[in-house]
């Protein structure tokens, strides 16, 4: 009764909040309004970014690079946000929440607000995890340990160790990042993002070597999405794309670079070195919670044995608790089909998340994807 438990989890946490955080500020929040991404509800410890990464595409999405700020919601105000958001389920069957995303959640600014959120995160129950570059002061390591959940996914991101001052140049050196996250408590893995063509894949070897010896041994690969200000700065420091990119960029309109072929030698490489790949952020989360993402089964189909059954009596009454009817599923592994009417699109993420499952959801004729 996965999924009944996952709803039944929302409504009693969205009324305890309630008590103690205003519901008009939560609601009116875009928090309570965005689908997740593929790895998760996004949460946004603050606004804006000073630290001037070459590869960054924060500047190109409005927000300020002069100066960050924290996020006006307080803790409650935040998980209320989260309870209200009809496409995101509380408890450790719901929703990944991933923190960081638009700005730095070590960034001395926002260390409180950090702390704040991974609090209420953890008063949720969500899955959750943090991506991080800046290092945070040492007597400040036991507040974040009882701020976060026990099981926390920490990325330590790292694209270059020789040119780190070239593509982020505020940035502390990654040896001290790695540092960091061997003492933060928490099941961590090395984020190698972005790839950067004939940087990252030029030191894969050191940088592994280096996460291995602080105790790191997952790692994460990351993409590379540029706009036409990156490409121009990129290419000013030497990292060659053209041929690697389906369109040319235009404006602030993002493209994805394609480094499938430097992702899938970093990983043969990082194998023979005894880490584990990990090919997706959302398969570190569920990994580091001991369970499995759909995303894994994509490259290990074994893992599918792992994903948790199905129950139609479940999956029906959870459907009409969202006031919808489920006229039939099946489950080709991963992929979880749904067949329901009167449901809106968003409930989908909750049948999915409940799940692990990928979903296609058919709804009144149409058909809905969640990843």
């Amino acid at each position: 009764m996965r999924l009944v438990r996952a709803l039944e989890e929302k409504e009693r946490k969205r009324k305890e909040l309630i008590e103690i955080a205003d519901p008009k500020r939560a609601g009116s929040d875009w928090h309570a309004k965005r689908e997740p991404r593929d790895c998760g509800i996004t949460v946004h410890p603050g606004i804006g970014c000073d630290l001037g990464c070459v590869y960054c595409y924060v500047p190109d999405m409005g927000f300020p690079t002069d100066k960050v700020e924290p996020y006006p919601l307080s803790g409650p105000e935040l998980a209320l946000a989260l309870a209200l958001n009809p496409s995101v389920a509380p408890g450790p069957t719901g929703t990944y929440a991933a923190v960081g995303s638009v700005t730095e959640p070590f960034h001395p600014m926002l260390l409180n607000k950090t702390f704040e959120y991974l609090k209420w995160l953890k008063y949720l129950g969500n899955y959750t995890q943090i991506s991080f570059k800046m290092v945070i002061p040492g007597k400040r390591i036991p507040e974040f340990k009882s701020s976060a959940e026990e099981r926390l996914s920490v990325l330590v991101s790292i694209s270059t160790l020789r040119r780190h001052k070239d593509f982020e140049p505020k940035l502390p050196p990654p040896e001290l990042r790695l540092e960091l996250a061997s003492k933060l408590g928490r099941p961590a893995a090395l984020f190698l993002r972005p790839i950067l063509p004939g940087v990252t894949d030029a030191e894969a070897r050191e940088i592994l070597e280096l996460a291995l010896s602080y105790g790191i041994g997952d790692v994460v690969l990351g993409g590379l999405r540029v706009t036409e200000r990156i490409l121009r700065s990129l290419e000013a420091l030497g990292v060659r794309l053209r041929g690697r990119l389906r369109e040319a960029p235009k404006g602030r309109r993002q493209v994805y670079v394609n480094t499938r072929d430097l992702r899938r030698r970093v990983a043969k490489l990082a194998e023979r070195m005894g880490l584990r790949v990990l090919h997706t952020a959302c398969d570190a989360n569920a990994r580091h919670h001991g369970e499995v993402c759909w995303d894994s089964c994509i490259f290990e189909r074994e893992l599918c044995e792992r994903l948790p059954p199905v129950e139609g009596a479940d999956l029906r009454e959870g459907i009409e608790m969202m006031g919808g009817r489920l006229v039939g599923f099946e489950v080709r592994e991963p992929l979880l089909v749904v067949r329901a009417e009167g449901l809106k699109r968003s409930a989908g993420w909750i049948i999915q998340m409940a799940y692990r499952r990928q979903v296609l959801l058919e709804v009144g004729g149409r058909r809905y994807w969640f990843k």
